[in-house]
């Protein structure tokens, strides 16, 4: 067992207390134990504070909006560790990630997924890469998601793992989409237009004209 014990300067310490009953009486009941106690106040220490660093850690990827995870350097790429803040972005669990090898990769858009796997091989090359590509979330809609992935690799140059993170740009995405098609809306009827449409600078020199 392991608990706190009062020194005599009135400070706490940890103790582990091991015993082993060494004699019985004539009714099988114990008489004796051999044990010891050993003072364990700095694994303690060093257990608190690997706990409070890891809570901190935990905060930090829970409350930045960006997903970090690792993963598999082989195809399917299957995720090793993804941070709980994935559950929010995509109503998936982290375990979902984890436990199944094709997850990741089954939920990219089939428009999508063939550039996504081949520019991956550029990853082995340069050892850093940022694609972009729309991902299936739980209710069966897509978004637009940034990854940035890291290539991890041992003394000899030999892949270890990926470790990077997804960033949710959704919006963005819709934004530029949207201005694509104001502009198109606005060549065409322009073009098609029976008077002269032109955009000129300050001086009257012209700068566009249907």
């Amino acid at each position: 067992i392991e608990f706190r014990q009062k020194t005599k300067d009135n400070n706490w310490k940890w103790i582990l207390s091991m015993g082993k009953i060494v004699s019985y009486d004539e009714q099988g009941n114990p008489l004796r134990i051999l044990g010891t106690h050993t003072d364990i106040t700095e694994r303690k220490k060093a257990e608190e504070a690997l706990l409070n660093a890891e809570q901190r850690l935990q905060f930090l990827l829970s409350a930045t909006p960006a997903v970090i995870y690792s993963a598999r350097a082989v195809f399917p790429f299957a995720a090793t560790y993804i941070s709980d803040n994935i559950t929010e972005q995509t109503g998936y669990l982290p375990e979902e990630f984890v436990g199944i090898p094709n997850f990741w990769s089954d939920k990219i858009h089939a428009d999508d997924k063939e550039k996504i796997m081949y520019d991956l091989t550029h990853l082995f090359e340069k050892k850093y890469h940022i694609h972009e590509y729309r991902f299936r979330i739980k209710d069966g809609s897509y978004l637009w998601m940034q990854d940035e992935i890291k290539l991890i690799v041992d003394a000899a140059g030999n892949p270890l793992e990926m470790v990077g993170y997804w960033i949710n740009i959704d919006k963005r995405k819709k934004a530029e989409q949207a201005i694509t098609e104001s502009e198109e809306k606005y060549r065409t009827l322009v073009e098609q237009a029976s008077d002269a449409i032109f955009i000129a600078d300050a001086n009257g020199k012209f700068i566009t004209v249907n």
